[in-house]
């Protein structure tokens, strides 16, 4: 199963966050969590501002709805197999 890829994207209504995962297993059920956090000042936590999620078998694709945000922004993506969160893993944009 490979890992999620996570990156950011402009549109028209703000910031969109967006993951996939390739090559998975077509006879195993796939997880894909995308979230848009931002920072609202240097040193403070992340907050979740936007997420989609999605199951389904095989390769898969998920975007959050559009952010507008003049904080920092970092997009994460959790994934892999639906049924056993120990493999799942999660990559962040930087």
């Amino acid at each position: 199963m490979n890992r999620p890829c996570a990156w950011q994207q402009s549109s028209g209504g703000g910031i969109v966050g967006a993951a996939r995962i390739d090559a998975a297993d077509h006879q195993q059920m796939t997880m894909l969590r995308v979230e848009v956090k931002i920072q609202r000042a240097w040193g403070s936590p992340w907050e979740t501002v936007a997420s989609a999620t999605r199951i389904r078998s095989g390769s898969i694709r998920v975007t959050t709805p559009a952010v507008v945000t003049d904080y920092r922004t970092l997009v994460c993506a959790t994934g892999g197999p639906a049924g056993s969160i120990e493999q799942q893993s999660t990559t962040c944009t930087y």
